[in-house]
């Protein structure tokens, strides 16, 4: 379980299998890739706030927490 506000990195996962089916990076979050930030739990599911000041959402993105 996630503990929020929590560090978190955005990641690529175009064409890797999830779950029975292939997982694809959102166009939304493709320039965002690689760019590490806050994640925090709101009224929107996930709202990630990067440390270059973009904020995208969790549905938007695919996101891994990191260990501090």
């Amino acid at each position: 379980m996630i503990k929020y506000p929590t560090r978190c990195k955005i990641i690529d996962v175009t064409g890797q299998e999830w779950h029975g089916f292939t997982a694809n990076t959102p166009e939304q979050s493709k320039p965002h890739i690689g760019k590490e930030g806050i994640a925090r739990r709101s009224c929107h599911g996930v709202t990630i706030t990067l440390d270059d000041g973009s904020i995208i959402h969790g549905y938007d993105c695919w996101w891994e927490p990191l260990n501090d």
